[in-house]
């Protein structure tokens, strides 16, 4: 088993320290009880904190939103009989309306908030013309049933759905092919979001930019085709091919951008 003072110690920060000893004690849990254990949902920095140390825990955990493109997961620690993350432990609410101006993201999830919930018991939202699909933790179903009832000033009606009932908004995206300086991750940063290398650059380092869900440390980093880009606040991307290069000793890279 993982010393837990040792393992704190790769912490940068307090609010890091207190999720990795939160996340170790879910694995030891599972570990001392033989059942699955779970989080609440994590957000990308979360996410990517817990992939970095992964080589530290005895059990490696599952991260599952819900679907496989969720934004926001939780991580299951497995029993040796469990292969799979146990679905029941997220529930499908489902959100609908009738008003002429439908609620945003944001009005749903100020709502929620409002009621005293906390951000990680709700995983992602997914906003469609008629209401809303929230993905929750199984334990919060009755109180949004009786008491998420507006967003905003428009009321709502709710009821739990089986996540097979799931609907995922078709997301747009674009090509965009450019040449890069340098196959490194502030280059292709600035490419993608059409941004300079400054700012991009200025972005890794304040731990906002993930790689294939990792968080970016170092501007040099190299990236390669088939790397998933996300700039938090800003979008995602995926590099999807990389060419041969320019008369200047540039190379051409294509980018999938999620609009």
């Amino acid at each position: 088993m993982v010393n837990k003072e040792q393992f704190l110690k790769l912490a940068q920060n307090d609010e890091d320290r207190r999720f990795l000893s939160y996340i170790l004690d879910k694995q030891n849990a599972c570990l001392n009880k033989n059942i699955y254990t779970a989080s609440h949902f994590l957000d990308a920095h979360q996410q990517g904190l817990l992939l970095q140390h992964l080589s530290h825990f005895a059990v490696k955990p599952i991260l599952w939103g819900g679907y496989p493109e969720a934004e926001r997961k939780m991580a299951f620690f497995l029993p040796d009989y469990l292969e799979e993350a146990p679905t029941e432990a997220i529930s499908l609410l489902q959100v609908s309306h009738h008003a002429p101006k439908p609620p945003t993201h944001r009005d749903y999830l100020g709502s929620a908030i409002g009621l005293g919930l906390s951000r990680d018991g709700i995983g992602d939202i997914l906003v469609s013309p008629g209401g809303a699909q929230l993905l929750i933790r199984k334990d919060l179903e009755n109180y949004f049933l009786s008491n998420y009832c507006s967003a905003g000033r428009v009321s709502l009606s709710t009821e739990i759905l089986p996540l097979s009932a799931l609907s995922l908004p078709l997301q747009a995206t674009r090509e965009k092919t450019v040449t890069l300086a340098s196959l490194r991750a502030d280059a292709a940063i600035a490419a993608a979001f059409t941004v300079s290398r400054a700012l991009a650059a200025e972005a890794i380092a304040h731990g906002l930019v993930y790689i294939n869900d990792l968080p970016v440390s170092k501007s040099g980093q190299a990236v390669s085709a088939g790397d998933k880009l996300k700039w938090q606040g800003h979008g995602r991307a995926i590099l999807t091919e990389i060419g041969g290069q320019s008369r200047k000793g540039r190379n051409f890279a294509t980018f999938r951008i999620f609009i």
